[in-house]
């Protein structure tokens, strides 16, 4: 089962969280700017259903058995079935 967290806090509050996983091993980490300063770290964890992939942290759609790849012809046949007024 994947596990998506999200963790927020002083850098010496996510330090502080980091040495207290050491099972942690593999990190995706994005920097803010200008952000509020709460003053406290939060975590958020998502429990993902068994089977869901997980690609640079973020959770993909399942795969199909009749998915097909979605082609620009295929946007604009769409488009054009969209533009032509329903009788």
């Amino acid at each position: 089962m994947g596990q998506v967290h999200v963790l927020r806090g002083s850098r010496k509050q996510l330090m502080a969280y980091l040495k207290s996983h050491p099972e942690i091993q593999q990190l995706t980490v994005i920097i803010t700017e200008d952000e509020d300063k709460i003053g406290t770290a939060r975590r958020t964890e998502t429990v993902l259903p068994e089977g869901v992939r997980v690609l640079n942290g973020v959770p993909l759609f399942p795969d199909l058995p009749n998915m097909v790849p979605v082609t620009v012809e295929m946007v604009r046949q769409l488009l054009d079935e969209e533009k032509v007024p329903a009788d």
